[in-house]
């Protein structure tokens, strides 16, 4: 990012790599450098944060991921460019930033603050050149900033859908929970891998289960907030399978890349079969439709 930075005193700052060294825990000290600019930061993020989002889909292509999922995601994407004013833009802003937070960073370009590249094949930091980890929690914490003011403001814009039982605009509606539980399903899945983790290597490692298990617990308690707002809206009926919202649909967003994706929804929801949580990863919750299937799934 082509922003300032600036070293700070005291001892350097370490990103620890557990793969690269031949002993447990072995570290790359890296120098100490902290954003000066964080409003540009902040506006770089949010810049970057959409191209990100798509490249993650594109990786989710080769991944054992469902096809529903995938489908549906790449016609929200579709439909915010055609739509910019949709709230489900906000949606995918949030969806893509929780994914720049999640991955390791690394400096790119000519200015690598006196580092070099990584040359041992063996680390997951092999040729990049690693974030000063105090840069790196600043990104996080500019990102989830953002994230907490898209976060608020769609909500406002799904109550309002429900509280005036605008129908027009259903597809919306559905588009921008589906991300927003498939969002859900992607930090629950991190969160988990990560309880797992520290619980291992906790010295009271019941201790440390039971207060990671309440942390997870909140993104649970989101899902079930969202699928209650949508069975609301909804009134419980399965929306793709109704012929008048579809047609209300097919006037209101007449661009063929949405009347495609609405010809998908149709036909993923005619034939859609609860599925088992299965995939490469134990945490791949969003590749399954982990909750959001329940958007999909005709009510018995």
């Amino acid at each position: 990012m082509a922003h300032g930075v600036k070293g700070l005193s005291g001892p350097p700052g370490r990103v620890h790599d557990y793969v690269r060294g031949e002993e447990v825990g072995q570290t790359i000290a890296v120098p100490t450098y902290a954003a000066c600019d964080v409003h540009g930061l902040e506006k770089e993020i949010q810049l970057k944060a959409r191209a990100s989002g798509k490249a993650y889909v594109r990786l989710m292509e080769a991944e054992n991921v469902s096809p529903i999922v995938l489908g549906i995601l790449q016609g929200a994407f579709s439909f915010a460019s055609e739509y910019r004013t949709s709230i489900l833009n906000d949606a995918l802003d949030l969806w893509s930033c929780s994914r720049m937070n999640a991955y390791d960073r690394s400096l790119v370009g000519t200015e690598t603050l006196g580092q070099i590249k990584i040359g041992d094949r063996h680390s997951p930091f092999f040729d990049s050149v690693p974030i000063p980890p105090k840069l790196d929690y600043q990104c996080d914490m500019v990102g989830i900033e953002w994230q907490n003011k898209l976060a608020d403001r769609i909500m406002k814009r799904l109550w309002k859908f429900v509280n005036t039982k605008d129908r027009k605009h259903w597809l919306e509606f559905f588009l921008t929970v589906f991300v927003m539980l498939n969002n859900i399903e992607f930090v629950y899945g991190v969160a988990d891998e990560l309880r797992h983790q520290y619980a291992q290597h906790a010295a009271d490692e019941d201790h440390i289960q039971r207060g990671l298990d309440k942390f997870i617990q909140h993104w649970s308690w989101s899902a079930n907030h969202l699928l209650h707002l949508f069975e609301i809206y909804s009134k419980n009926k399965p929306m793709l399978l109704d012929n008048s919202l579809i047609n209300i649909a097919r006037t209101t967003y007449p661009c063929q890349a949405i009347q495609d994706l609405l010809d998908f929804l149709g036909e993923a929801s005619s034939k859609f079969e609860p599925l088992s949580i299965s995939s490469k990863k134990n945490n791949d919750f969003n590749f399954q439709l982990y909750w959001s299937g329940a958007l999909i799934r005709v009510p018995e």
